[in-house]
């Protein structure tokens, strides 16, 4: 993640954050080394599996439209990914680094 954003970044991000609060609720954290069965269950895991860009071709899978329910500080990953201001990779390590992993 960038350390500085600009002010379009910014106002990218809140129109993100804007969009994303319209359609998801709250829930559980994404724990990564959970069975993958129970992983599954949770939208973020499927999403974040799914393909790293968007497909005109398919654009409605479910990997490729944001996850429904996510817990706070998920919804800001989630939507600085479709503020481009970084990866599905840049989530997964922002996860583990908070106790994703259960470490």
């Amino acid at each position: 993640m960038p350390m500085t954003l600009d002010l379009a970044q910014k106002e990218k991000w809140i129109s993100e954050m804007k969009t994303l609060t319209t359609h998801a609720k709250w829930g559980v954290q994404l724990v990564l080394n959970l069975p993958t069965g129970m992983k599954n269950r949770i939208p973020l895991y499927p999403w974040l599996k799914g393909p790293e860009t968007l497909s005109e071709s398919e654009p409605t899978l479910p990997t490729q439209r944001p996850p429904t329910s996510m817990n706070c500080w998920e919804s800001l990953l989630v939507s600085g990914y479709y503020a481009g201001l970084w990866n599905k990779n840049y989530i997964v390590k922002a996860i583990t680094k908070t106790a994703g992993t259960g470490n």
